[in-house]
């Protein structure tokens, strides 16, 4: 879409918020909403002012400057005397969302995004895609006698008992274990384990909060009798370290890397499809080391990165931590990211597999999302910003 053709559709999109169209702007209108199944969810979308409200604010909740320039211009259409009587006589949150959308559709697409391409190409997509439903609480525990729990379809209450020990899960989703009694001294070993669409929520017998992500495990004891409380994960998980000095935490990843820890809040991501682990400290001071004889002390908002058949540990210093911890926190953040990175969430999350035609792009994105959203309607957000798909079944071609 070239500049002078967005202006004019920008134009015509608040004209009709407006209620100002007349008869041949409306049938432009028209025209540009059948040329593209995006172009029509993207009009259904401005058109609902509570989902407007939520978009707009996860995407540019961190561009303060766009706001503040935005917000002088509803001030502006509010002050107006030939605006005024619009303003009053239409919802203030539609008509401030509509303005919000529009201008902040414009300013992403020509400043915040990084473009390579020097035309748009039109890809034929399907006007009747499948929907498929986000992610939600899902996973199996196995146990020490190698029997396995569906957590999802488990009911509230006590599950099991291991020694001492009862496995509850919580009204919230949550599973929990409870030291009964003397613990005793046999190591019974548990694993959770999410699959792709699946994530969960655990407190270990220490009181340890871990959140674990898609496509992901921690194998830990069910009582901490050793004097170091040691788990393994794959994947990626979320770290509440419940302090113990006299027992430090350490955390095998994938048996790759690992992390010693007294009292702490981080994130480690070791998927196999990245490019190697990363170990991100929140809160406290964790000692991580690589495959070889590296290790590195990590302070609040440093990140160790271990790349996957290199020695030694990188460190990167004020890594943007609310990006990296949004899946704990419900949220998608691809603020910075190139295409694949943020297909590969995508596949862990909607249990898709993605798939490029043609030169990958390395253009880089803005945007924040909540995770609760359907597949459909995130490739609807992402069609607006010149992604073009198509969907067969779970499999998602990018072109």
């Amino acid at each position: 879409m070239t500049r002078s053709t967005f202006d004019t559709i920008k134009a015509l999109l608040r004209k009709y918020l407006e209620g100002s169209l007349d008869s041949a702007e409306r049938q432009q209108l028209d025209e540009w909403l059948a040329a593209s199944p995006g172009n029509r969810q993207f009009f259904e979308r401005i058109s609902d002012p509570e989902q407007l409200q939520e978009d707009i604010r996860l995407l540019f909740q961190s561009k303060e400057n766009i706001f503040s320039r935005l917000q002088q211009q509803i001030s502006e259409l509010a002050e107006s005397p030939v605006r005024r009587l619009h303003f009053l006589r239409r919802s203030w949150v539609r008509y401030a969302a509509a303005v919000i959308v529009i201008a902040g559709i414009t300013t992403y697409f020509y400043f915040n995004r990084q473009r390579g391409r020097k035309e748009e190409r039109i890809i034929p997509q399907n006007d009747q895609i499948s929907d498929i439903a986000p992610g939600s609480n899902k996973a199996t525990l196995t146990l020490a006698d190698g029997s396995v729990i569906t957590l999802d379809n488990a009911s509230n209450g006590n599950l099991a008992r291991q020694g001492s020990t009862r496995i509850v899960k919580l009204d919230d989703g949550q599973l929990t274990y409870q030291q009964q009694g003397v613990s005793s001294a046999q190591v019974m070993i548990n694993t959770m384990r999410t699959p792709r669409g699946g994530q969960y929520r655990l407190t270990l017998p220490d009181g340890t909060k871990v959140w674990l992500n898609a496509a992901s495990s921690i194998t830990y004891p069910a009582v901490f009798v050793q004097p170091n409380r040691k788990v393994a994960i794959t994947g990626e998980a979320y770290f509440e370290v419940a302090k113990d000095a006299r027992h430090p935490f350490l955390v095998d990843i994938d048996g790759r890397s690992g992390v010693e820890v007294l009292g702490t809040h981080f994130n480690v991501n070791a998927y196999r499809d990245e490019a190697g682990i990363t170990t991100t400290l929140i809160e406290g001071r964790v000692r991580v080391t690589g495959s070889g004889s590296g290790q590195v002390v990590l302070q609040p908002g440093q990140q160790a990165v271990s790349i996957t058949g290199h020695a030694g540990i990188i460190v990167n210093s004020d890594v943007p931590v609310e990006r990296i911890i949004a899946w704990k926190n419900g949220r998608f953040d691809f603020n910075g990211l190139e295409l694949p990175a943020v297909m590969r969430q995508l596949e862990r999350w909607y249990d898709i597999t993605v798939h490029f035609t043609g030169p990958v792009p390395h253009d880089t994105y803005q945007g924040r999302l909540t995770r609760d959203l359907s597949l459909k309607q995130v490739l609807g957000i992402l069609t607006n910003m010149e992604v073009r798909y198509r969907l067969e079944g779970r499999t998602l071609t990018i072109y």
